[in-house]
């Protein structure tokens, strides 16, 4: 299953389907497969009478992957921009702890993550993840460090964040992310989660990732210059 996080700034599963269903660069064969039920966001697992474009079923392995293993949580993040230049998300709802710096050379504190603006999202282990990660062949780049922290005992999760508001001047107007920004970046982070949870490549130097990840990118763009 796939739960959304009880503090996100969706407030429900439902509404993460909705941000997504609006979204006019995927198909409505493709949003069709989206859909909520209570707080469990869910995607079908039969999609033969879809025609999804060729990237489709590699990303759709991964997320079937994602929603089966119980691993991870979605949530939203507010994105800005810091007094030195560089992207950071607050993801909405989750403890974060870290000790890495971003390209600034500022040190990011606890619950915030360091933010590529390429995608509008980010991906977070949990600690027991992060070992198991650090101990493979593969180099992560996409995120800081970061891992979910767990202040109490109990089942803890990782998390998949995806900006849905955003400031990029100090003291600016905050914006809302559109659906089709947010539904790519959705789509980028589901597809590193799936990766990680069924030990498949997920780094985003991995040309057997990005190789997946770029034909997803390309797709939004080609439909967003078009409009």
């Amino acid at each position: 299953m796939l739960l959304v996080n009880s503090n996100s700034n969706l407030k429900t599963a439902d509404a993460f389907v909705k941000k997504i269903k609006s979204a006019t660069c995927v198909s409505t064969d493709i949003r069709s497969l989206f859909s909520a039920n209570g707080n469990e966001l869910r995607i079908e697992k039969n999609h033969k009478g879809a025609r999804p474009p060729g990237w489709f079923k590699h990303w759709h392995d991964a997320a079937v992957v994602a929603c089966e293993r119980d691993e991870w949580e979605l949530t939203t993040g507010f994105g800005f921009c810091t007094s030195g230049g560089a992207y950071v998300l607050i993801p909405d709802g989750v403890s974060t702890r870290s000790q890495n710096k971003d390209p600034t050379g500022r040190v990011v504190p606890d619950h915030e993550i360091s933010w590529d603006t390429g995608v509008w999202g980010a991906i977070v282990p949990t600690e027991t993840m992060a070992r198991e990660l650090s101990a493979d062949n593969d180099k992560l780049k996409h995120y800081d460090g970061s891992v979910v922290w767990a202040k109490s005992p109990g089942r803890t999760r990782g998390a998949i964040v995806v900006v849905d508001r955003y400031q990029l001047g100090s003291g600016g107007k905050t914006e809302t992310v559109s659906s089709n920004e947010f539904t790519k970046a959705f789509f980028h982070e589901l597809l590193h989660a799936g990766r990680i949870s069924g030990g498949a490549p997920y780094a985003d130097d991995d040309a057997r990732f990005s190789g997946v990840a770029n034909h997803i990118q390309a797709q939004f763009q080609k439909c967003s210059a078009a409009q």
